[in-house]
């Protein structure tokens, strides 16, 4: 502590009871050494009495009658902390309970002011000061600051306002003429008080008052007219239970340092409060709440698979839970649940008073869907034909392929049917019909499904010799689905394609010089075969030298 400090202690050797004497001069030292050792606690030097308190009482006993004669000569002001209550937001003002000397033009004579705040248990913190007439805060609050009469100015008052505030005010020779301790409280105003009436079976009912807001609020329930057996009290609720059904008058008031607030209410009784429950008719601030009874649970398969279901209670208040086969699914009264849908539907509802549950078990056919076709040409050009569901409860599935073929059915327990039909012929294509159905729903699908390709038979192929000692090659086919055929004569021949329309391919070839032989190769392909045959033709001969074996006009030569 600096010699500004120091500076602030009384200025005991002018007291007129400290003239002489050791135990004078022993207080002098114990002021001065509490000084040094708690610089922020001003109060070990101004003599707050609150700073007697927690001494041993055998310490006080062992200090002389004089000497705490003494301090309380020495400590003006020291008395009972002013408690001033107060709410966030307002501006308080906390005045100087005494006339200064202020003469700002001899500032020698002015009187001094310190005002601190306890930020911790005996630990004070400087906030404000007004030395030599000039006022300056030291902003440890941004919202306080010292008048010019040295009072302290809080504006917008917030919850870190609250706590113990001392001032310590000097005359121009530094002697202690007052010190004042405030406690100021910042309290939220209550709300207005909620009552609260449980009926209970046995006959007697729980009234509550409970308030929502409101700092350290003072709660008082009154009852008339019921033997009130016992209280229970919280924070911010008191119950009071009562052995009759009614009815009474009940009061309720809520109170703290900056606001009260009441609500009464008479002729309140439990018969007859579950029609006001039922059709919601409460008044303000009082709600009358009874035991559940009668739980029935209902429930309807809708024709898309789904459900609905509906837990019905009497009772007030009501709060549900609803599971399937243990799995929750909801907590409203009513509920819509999803195909598939089998199990225990289990509804639970509880209040303040009781709980009540019920089981049901339900179970719902889903719709059958939309039948899937599918067919698969074999290698014998047969056909596999193949229908099934793949969402419905107990589906029976009818396929009808025509064509004079049969009509399969499934039982329930089985979801594919499969049906192998011969070769069309000629080939054409197969008209089919799935349907499927439940007792719930009926769905079908109609297929116009042309026939399984043919796979190819071997080419054929056919050289005519011509009067002009040309020749007339042909190939085709005559088995197969959409062939195309490829001819191939070598001898720089070219290479000629038929299309799908055309089952044969011709082509004329010029006469071999020298004459020889003519390689030839004829290929039939489709999407499911592909055969082929080659062959080696001598050339046609001269028309001069023929032999009498090319007579024939033709010769067919089979692969």
């Amino acid at each position: 502590m600096g010699e500004e400090q120091l500076s602030h202690l009384p200025t005991l050797h002018n007291h007129p009871y400290l003239r002489s004497g050791r135990g004078v001069q022993k207080l002098k030292r114990r002021v001065q050494k509490s000084y040094f050792t708690r610089p922020e606690t001003p109060t070990a030097a101004m003599c707050p009495l609150r700073v007697l308190l927690p001494c041993p009482l055998r310490v006080l006993l062992s200090w002389p009658l004089r000497v705490l004669l003494l301090w309380a000569l020495l400590c003006p002001g020291t008395g009972k902390v002013q408690e001033i209550f107060t709410w966030p937001g307002s501006d308080l003002l906390i005045p100087i309970r005494r006339h200064l000397t202020l003469n700002p033009t001899d500032r020698g004579r002015c009187d001094w002011i310190y005002w601190y705040y306890e930020k911790s248990p005996r630990v004070w913190k400087k906030i404000s000061q007004h030395r030599n007439c000039d006022p300056s805060d030291l902003r440890y609050f941004p919202n306080t600051r010292i008048s010019e009469n040295g009072s302290l100015i809080i504006s917008n008052v917030t919850p870190e306002n609250d706590g113990i505030y001392m001032v310590y005010i000097y005359n121009s020779t530094r002697h202690l003429i007052q010190r004042d301790d405030y406690f100021i409280h910042v309290e939220v105003p209550v709300s207005v008080p909620l009552l609260h009436v449980s009926c209970l079976r046995n006959g007697s009912a729980e009234i509550s008052c409970r308030v929502e807001e409101g700092t350290k609020p003072n709660i008082h329930l009154s009852v008339i007219e019921g033997s009130q057996e016992r209280y229970f009290t919280s924070a911010n609720n008191m119950t009071a239970i009562v052995g009759s059904p009614g009815p009474w008058n009940i009061t309720c008031t809520v109170e703290n340092g900056v606001s009260q607030s009441e609500e009464s209410r008479a002729g309140v009784t439990c018969p007859g409060c579950e029609s006001q429950i039922q059709n919601k008719q409460f008044t303000n601030n009082i709600f009358i709440s009874v035991p559940l009874s009668d739980i029935i649970v209902t429930s309807s398969c809708l024709p898309d698979g789904s459900a609905e279901a509906e837990c019905s209670v009497k009772g007030s208040d009501p709060r549900y839970s609803w599971s399937l086969d243990g799995r929750s699914v909801s907590s409203h009264r009513r509920v819509n649940l999803l195909p598939p849908i089998s199990g225990t539907l289990h509804c639970d509802v509880t209040n303040q008073i009781n709980n009540l549950s019920r089981s049901i078990n339900i179970s719902c056919a889903v719709p059958v869907s939309d039948p899937v076709l599918d067919v698969r040409c074999l290698q014998n050009d047969s056909a596999e034909i193949s229908c099934w569901v793949e969402i419905g409860t107990d589906p029976s599935i009818y396929l009808t392929v025509s064509g004079g073929l049969e009509v399969y059915n499934v039982t329930s327990s089985e979801r594919t049917v499969r049906v192998t039909v011969p070769p069309v012929s000629p080939p054409d294509s197969w008209n089919i019909r799935c349907s499927a159905k439940n007792h719930i729903s009926e769905r079908s699908i109609n297929q116009t499904q042309d026939a399984c390709p043919v796979p190819l038979s071997d080419p054929v192929l056919d050289v005519r010799c011509l009067q002009n000692d040309s020749a007339e090659i042909s190939c085709w086919v005559e088995n197969g689905t959409d062939p195309s055929i490829y001819l191939t004569v070598s001898g720089g021949l070219e290479v000629y394609n038929v299309t799908s329309s055309e089952r044969t391919v011709r082509v004329t070839v010029p006469p071999v010089s020298p004459p020889h032989s003519w390689n030839i190769r004829c290929s039939a392909k489709n999407n499911i075969s592909e055969r082929s045959t080659n062959q080696t033709q001598d050339a046609c001969p001269d028309n001069a030298t023929a032999p009498d074996e090319w007579d024939s006009p033709t010769k067919r030569v089979e692969p």
